[in-house]
């Protein structure tokens, strides 16, 4: 990727340099990377997303900056889980090319050996005796080829469902690593790849995102009454209400301890705040109840904050007034949705 030359490369360096102090960003390792990808022109979806940004007039700010790289420079680390299947699976493929060359080493002995024979009769001077010694040779070296070829068809046979069962096993730990435990919805890595995501799409089509940050009201005093058990129940009814609200390309997700998380794309602010309302009515008409004995626990009821991604915003900041306007929810009494601020960088534009 990197193919320029030493005047070449000085130059894009300069103007990343250039650029970074023009925007008052550190030149650390990461800033540079970006700037230099974008002045090189190499890196398409990069180059496109900062020209989105450029168009719109919007700044770059560190934490900007730095999703630009997560998204499009640095590479993806996998979990330790992915890794150990990976190298299972190298393995075998390496087996599969070992065969593979047995197999190749086979057929090119009995080429030579049928080569040997046409070259013999072509002579014409190959007795009865020596026909016949020539035929048996062939049948016997004919009928050790078809036998590898059976083992080989039999190993290959036994790879590919080796094969199969590595590739179900790396689904399992890619699901695994993306999952809550208790919940079943996505856990919180997965939301912050899924956000970062959002963000770049949002970006490149200029079409809106938005974001719900979700809280269940007095968690902590409902535990401690009832119970740490039937809380883990509650937080998996509260996942259960969020995956029936969402549809297409939403995500739901565990953020953390009683809090949720949901992505909107394609989705304004006044929309999303009629999700979480929608969502906050369905929680809130549900009484929750022990199925075995029929107690009731009462009603379990959300605060939920919405906040409406802006263009050139970093994906800190957009979580940061959803969480705001979530915490305006619960100092107005909980049980409701609030929509966020905007930034002071919008009503600055507004005015």
């Amino acid at each position: 990727m990197y193919s320029d030359t030493a005047q070449q490369s000085a130059e894009l360096a300069r103007s990343a340099m250039e650029r970074m102090a023009h925007e008052g960003m550190p030149a650390n390792p990461e800033n540079f990377a970006v700037w230099y990808e974008y002045y090189s022109g190499k890196n398409d979806p990069l180059v496109k997303a900062i020209d989105v940004l450029v168009s719109n007039s919007q700044g770059f700010e560190p934490e900007l900056c730095g999703d630009l790289y997560d998204k499009y420079i640095s590479p993806e680390t996998g979990r330790q889980a992915v890794k150990d299947v990976g190298e299972r699976i190298q393995s075998q493929l390496e087996s599969v090319i070992g065969m593979l060359g047995e197999a190749s080493e086979g057929a090119g002995q009995y080429s030579d050996r049928l080569h040997h024979a046409s070259v013999t009769l072509g002579d014409g001077d190959v007795g009865l005796d020596g026909l016949q010694t020539l035929v048996q040779s062939l049948i016997a070296d004919t009928k050790t080829v078809a036998d590898q070829n059976r083992v080989l068809d039999d190993k290959l046979k036994q790879s590919s469902s080796q094969m199969q069962h590595l590739r179900e096993e790396l689904e399992v730990a890619q699901r695994e690593a993306m999952t809550d435990g208790l919940t079943g919805i996505p856990n919180r890595k997965f939301f912050d790849m899924s956000l970062r995501q959002a963000v770049m799409d949002s970006m490149e089509s200029g079409k809106a995102m938005s974001l719900l940050m979700l809280d269940i009201d007095f968690f902590k005093k409902f535990n401690d009454e009832h119970g740490h058990q039937i809380g883990d129940e509650v937080l998996k009814l509260v996942a259960r209400v969020l995956q029936t609200s969402i549809k297409g390309q939403d995500v739901a997700a565990r953020y953390g301890g009683e809090e949720f998380s949901i992505i909107l794309p394609d989705t304004s602010l006044q929309n999303a705040v009629s999700v979480g309302e929608h969502i906050r009515k369905s929680m809130a008409s549900r009484k929750i109840v022990r199925r075995n004995s029929g107690k009731t626990f009462g009603n379990i009821t959300l605060s939920i904050g919405a906040a409406e991604y802006e263009l050139g915003e970093a994906m800190s900041s957009v979580i940061e007034r959803a969480d705001q306007a979530l915490y305006r929810a619960k100092d107005g009494g909980r049980n409701r949705v609030m929509g966020a601020e905007p930034t002071q960088r919008k009503i600055a534009a507004a005015g």
